[in-house]
């Protein structure tokens, strides 16, 4: 099972929140190229979702202007898309009460 999927099957917000978390700690980790995420995004703790929709905003913003860069962050920066655009979209449901 991915993050990604991991996410969009939590049954809370804290799950979510938990799973992001240890998804962003093991940014700085894993290697340099995932360590070149823009700061902002891997700032811990996690402050809610308007924090989580921010951050999804600069992870954007890194795709567009790293566009044209190397394979490697490409991939990077867009698996964090996925990854925050799932707790977005999961974090939206579980508020409004459609909790699968």
């Amino acid at each position: 099972m991915t993050i990604v999927n991991a996410i969009r099957l939590a049954h809370t917000e804290h799950v979510v929140y938990f799973l992001l978390t240890a998804y962003v700690e093991t940014l700085d980790h894993h290697d340099s190229v995932r360590s070149s995420l823009p700061a902002p995004v891997k700032r811990l703790p996690m402050a809610g979702k308007i924090d989580v929709v921010e951050r999804l905003r600069a992870l954007r913003d890194a795709a567009v202007a790293h566009a044209q860069s190397a394979c490697n962050v490409r991939v990077v920066i867009q698996e964090a898309v996925e990854v925050f655009s799932a707790a977005v979209q999961r974090l939206r449901t579980l508020q409004t009460g459609a909790a699968v």
